[in-house]
């Protein structure tokens, strides 16, 4: 199941007053979705757990809570996509997830890195390209930059961006996931 973790911030926005209880589910298929303020502006950040990959978006369109899944899924597959992964394997990845719901967060080691990317993102405001909606370059900046991960804590420093690509390769094609490869920037 494609799991979509929100914070307290969007289920006030959802008016969402309870969340299913979290399953056991592949964190592969987990995101984490939060919203900040940035230049005055709604900003979502979209994060996968594992990998600490994220996408940033604002200027978000006005029905944007009524259609979060759509959102989200269409996110996703555009991250993908620009990950040199193949529509098929796009349609591949939510095949394999299958329906998607919203639960809670994923506990501590998701919210953590999440919540740093957070702290981390307000010193980027001066990057944020008022007129597009996906923010490409901080995007970049987060998914390039060398991090940390509580689901690979023996890999040390890894690439948010190349972690992403391992777990997904590992997921569609089951090719190992390597310190190496995680590390790849």
């Amino acid at each position: 199941m494609l799991e979509f973790g929100l914070t307290n911030k969007i289920m006030d926005k959802m008016h969402i007053k309870k969340l299913s209880s979290l399953d056991e589910a592949d964190i592969r298929f987990c995101w984490e979705i939060n919203l900040t303020k940035m230049n005055n502006k709604n900003t979502l950040v979209i994060v996968h757990p594992s990998s600490r990959y994220c996408m940033i978006y604002s200027n978000l369109p006005r029905n944007i809570w009524k259609t979060l899944d759509e959102f989200v899924r269409n996110a996703i597959a555009e991250a993908f996509h620009r990950e040199c992964f193949s529509n098929e394997d796009i349609d591949s990845y939510f095949e394999l997830a299958g329906a998607s719901r919203y639960t809670k967060t994923h506990g501590r080691k998701a919210t953590g890195g999440m919540n740093r990317l957070m702290t981390e993102l307000y010193f980027m405001e001066d990057i944020m390209d008022s007129d597009e909606s996906f923010q490409a370059d901080v995007t970049n900046v987060f998914n390039h930059g060398v991090a940390t991960t509580a689901y690979y804590k023996e890999f040390n420093y890894i690439t948010p961006k190349s972690l992403f690509v391992c777990e997904m390769r590992n997921l569609l094609y089951g090719e190992e996931i390597t310190k190496e490869k995680a590390q790849r920037g």
